[in-house]
């Protein structure tokens, strides 16, 4: 039986896990299944999803490290899950470069390294998640992992406060306020 990757969403931080086997093959039904990864059937499907992680398929890769994360084939593995966010946030995966910034930025899987995490927090915030945005905003306010740059701070807490988030309206005012990183 060929299993083929169509749907996979992690269950676990909003996400659900579930695989879709190939038309051919039963259940005949179009609807994704469950699966207990722990299972034999599961130990499968994370085998299929690996390969094709290996193979640079980066949603594969963002799912195989979330799987590593959170222990949901048995125990975590953050060392393996920091490796494949990296290869699928070199591939442009924002919740890979996220993710991966997190680990670098609390030494996850890892020594903590900060260039790194302020790196891929920029990645993140110039595709205007939010989160990136906030992250890279205080790193370069507190000059955490390179220098510290109140105008990159302030232009990255603004983007984040035009979508509403009210700590970064509070950091973007208090730094038009106090003139930091650009006029009052």
């Amino acid at each position: 039986m060929t299993i083929k990757l169509f749907f996979i969403i992690i269950n676990l931080i909003g996400f659900n896990f579930c695989y879709s086997l190939d038309q051919n093959s039963s259940p005949t039904s179009s609807e994704p299944t469950s699966i207990d990864l722990t299972s034999s059937k599961g130990i499968e499907v994370l085998a299929d999803i690996k390969r094709q992680a290996d193979e640079g398929d980066k949603e594969a890769q963002f799912y195989y490290a979330l799987v590593n994360y959170n222990g949901q084939a048995g125990s975590k593995n953050l060392e393996e899950a920091r490796i494949y966010f990296k290869k699928a946030a070199d591939q442009g995966e924002p919740d890979s470069q996220l993710r991966y910034a997190l680990m670098c930025d609390q030494g996850e899987g890892g020594e903590q390294d900060l260039v790194q995490a302020r790196a891929y927090y920029k990645k993140v915030a110039d595709q205007g998640l939010v989160e990136g945005e906030i992250y890279y905003a205080s790193m370069c306010e507190q000059g955490e992992g390179g220098k510290q740059d109140l105008v990159q701070a302030r232009a990255y807490y603004k983007k984040a406060a035009d979508q509403g988030i009210l700590e970064a309206q509070a950091s973007y005012a208090s730094m038009c306020y106090h003139s930091e990183g650009g006029e009052q």
